[in-house]
């Protein structure tokens, strides 16, 4: 055997070595969700003041609902209140903000524009108030009854940070609905919260989450970049703090119909989640080996292995390689790693029939699975899109439903 063929070979055994350590990763949380994670009967007398704070850019049209919503959440009337941050708005989303019983902060900053400059404009103004945590709800998704309920028993557990499951509202309405609700589900239901039920770490998603008012006068919100709630998230990690994932209180959001909305929303998602994995992985494995910090080093090892392009990209180099070296270096070495591919692309097939079946079937759902591979070649299209432009884009919202039509 020459020296080029060991040299592959052992490139192949750490990049299938490293897809297999992934699926049996994800697996493990799987099989602790089957057995762990039931919903909660919560019988507890609420104790916190919460400010729901909504960014919002021009959002006349979902406002309404979500405030409605907002307002018969099953929580004392006098332990809440609800923020809108009217942000560079050309539409009425103030004054529907302000009928809807709901105050008002409005905010015209052209220079910085965006969801995190948003928060970070406004989060000083609402601890000024009387509050003791601030959920941060995107302005197209719907809280659970119990959302403020759940959140306060958390709360007075001692846990500062936490996040709300985040799931898609709108799953039966096209095969790209249902393969990123599906996507979504697991990653809510089968992975954080099956990690924070045995006390690892979960991760902050954007909308639902829950931050204390120590957590923010220690940690002001600072990040402007297109995964606000990921740079968050791993700055507080570094720093020792865990946040909770509530998997059982859910709240959720329709998610993009067409496929001008899906590239628009996955390209800042795929763009702003790997810079912010470039950045933030190396900081919390290192934490984790010289600080003796196991929840830092597993939060950055699941940084590797939740991230959907990383993961196609483990699959796909794993069989290339696997494949290559089955028929071009033919031995007994060889035909273990094909084999170990094999084994583990049938795991990651069993992970996501996990998820199918406890997310639900339907005739229409099973219709929509025999769609969903397109769903995944145009999803992959935006990865590499969004890898290969490796530029700083504008934060850029996403197009709601209502506005395709």
């Amino acid at each position: 055997m020459s020296i080029f063929q060991i040299v592959f070979l052992i490139i192949a055994s750490i990049i299938i070595a490293v897809t297999a350590f992934g699926a049996l990763y994800q697996m493990f949380f799987a099989v602790v969700y089957l057995f762990l994670c039931k919903k909660r009967q919560i019988s507890h007398t609420p104790k916190h003041h919460f400010t729901i704070l909504i960014p919002a850019h021009n959002e006349s049209e979902c406002l309404p609902s979500v405030l409605n919503r907002c307002l018969q959440l099953d929580y004392p009337s006098d332990l809440f209140a609800v923020v809108v941050i009217a942000d560079n708005c050309t539409d009425n989303t103030a004054q529907i903000a302000q009928d809807c019983g709901a105050q008002c902060l409005e905010r015209f900053d052209n220079h910085k524009r965006g969801k995190g400059e948003a928060l970070e404009w406004a989060i000083p103004q609402v601890l000024t108030q009387k509050t003791d945590v601030v959920l941060i709800l995107d302005a197209d998704c719907y809280l659970d009854s119990q959302s403020l309920k759940a959140c306060d028993f958390e709360v007075a557990r001692g846990n500062h940070v936490v996040q709300l499951s985040y799931l898609v509202s709108n799953p039966d309405v096209s095969f790209r609905c249902y393969a990123m609700a599906l996507a979504r589900w697991i990653e809510n239901k089968l992975f954080y919260w099956a990690k924070s039920r045995i006390g690892l770490a979960g991760f902050l998603i954007g909308s639902g989450m829950v931050l204390h008012r120590d957590i923010l006068e220690r940690f002001p919100w600072q990040s402007g970049g297109l995964n606000e709630d990921f740079e968050y998230c791993f700055h507080l990690l570094k720093n020792g703090i865990k946040p909770v994932f509530i998997g059982d209180i859910v709240l959720d959001s329709p998610f993009p119909v067409e496929i001008k909305q899906l590239a628009v929303q996955r390209a800042r998602w795929i763009f702003g989640g790997l810079d912010t994995l470039r950045r933030s992985v190396i900081g919390l494995l290192a934490r984790g080996l010289f600080k003796q910090d196991f929840i830092a080093f597993d939060a950055g090892i699941a940084m590797l292995f939740i991230s959907r392009p990383i993961i196609f990209g483990q699959i796909f180099l794993s069989g290339i390689f696997g494949l290559l070296s089955f028929f071009l270096i033919p031995s007994v070495w060889s035909c273990v790693l094909w084999n170990l591919f094999c084994g583990t692309l049938g795991l990651y097939v069993l992970y996501v029939g996990i998820g199918i079946f406890a997310m639900g079937l339907n005739k229409r759902r099973l219709t929509y699975m025999c769609l969903t591979p397109i769903f995944v070649f145009r999803y992959l299209e935006i990865t590499a899109k969004s890898i290969l432009i490796w530029r700083t884009p504008k934060w850029e919202r996403t197009p709601r439903n209502h506005e395709e039509n």
